[in-house]
């Protein structure tokens, strides 16, 4: 995955670091941000394009961990592009977009939306599972999101 940081006091200074999709790299990521800005971890905003499923186990493990995740829809990204005039695409080029697009437009986090969303749909399913015969019931649970 490409990272890359932006310096909000100068929007033309980047820092970039390229990690792979795993666990073990995020500690990594979290780690080098932490050398790079001064803002305490739970402050950290991290947006990324929703990409089929290659986002989601960075997204859940940063969101896991306590921190703020903003996961956005790739057509605002595209919109986004274009309002820049940017001509070019490369995957450092995205990271850049990306982090210009968190501090500017400052999407709010959907991640706990989507995570109450997907426990409903899962217990929807359960309940289709449970009742193949009679018709489909759908059971209303309460989900206390912090």
């Amino acid at each position: 995955m490409d990272c890359a940081l932006i310096d909000d006091s100068n929007q033309t200074k980047f820092k970039f670091k390229v990690v792979s999709n795993s666990g073990d790299s995020f500690i990594v990521l979290i780690d080098w941000l932490s050398k790079h800005i001064k803002l305490t971890v739970p402050e950290y905003h991290f947006v990324m394009e929703a990409t089929g499923v290659y986002h989601e186990r960075c997204a859940e493990w940063l969101f896991n961990t306590g921190l703020k995740v903003s996961v956005v829809n790739p057509a605002h990204i595209k919109y986004y592009v274009q309002s820049l005039g940017v001509r070019s695409k490369n995957d450092k080029k995205d990271s850049v977009v990306l982090a210009r697009y968190g501090l500017t437009q400052k999407p709010v986090s959907r991640l706990i939306i989507a995570a109450a969303l997907a426990y409903i749909w899962m217990v929807y399913l359960g309940k289709l599972a449970l009742n193949k015969g009679g018709g489909t019931k759908l059971s209303i649970v309460q989900i206390d999101v912090i």
